[in-house]
């Protein structure tokens, strides 16, 4: 995927501006990866840009590489049970978003 069509997604989905470069520190440094505990190295976007997720604060959580490489443009319900079901334990926007998608195709 080139630069450029991921920048187009990022600008298309901002709620309200960019999300600073501290906003992805913070993030970043809040804690380890939220689907496994690992070190976090990467910062995900758990409702992806390419499924419609915002380039927002709350849609951003700390990951490790592996995780965050593993679950790509993947929906929750989608991807690997067991690293959804620590996610939901250790981050609100991982609970919240598995219950969208539980809401908006009807589990």
């Amino acid at each position: 995927m080139s630069d450029n069509a991921r920048r187009a997604r990022e600008l298309a989905a901002q709620v309200a501006g960019p999300v600073s470069r501290l906003v992805y520190i913070d993030v970043l440094a809040s804690g380890p990866c939220v689907y496994c505990g690992a070190p976090a190295t990467h910062v995900d976007h758990v409702h992806a840009l390419t499924q419609g997720g915002d380039e927002a604060e709350y849609n951003l959580v700390p990951a490790c590489q592996p995780c965050n490489q593993s679950k790509g443009r993947k929906l929750l319900i989608h991807w690997d049970p067991v690293r959804v079901a620590y996610g939901i334990a250790h981050s609100v926007a991982v609970a919240d978003e598995l219950e969208r998608e539980l809401s908006a195709f009807g589990n």
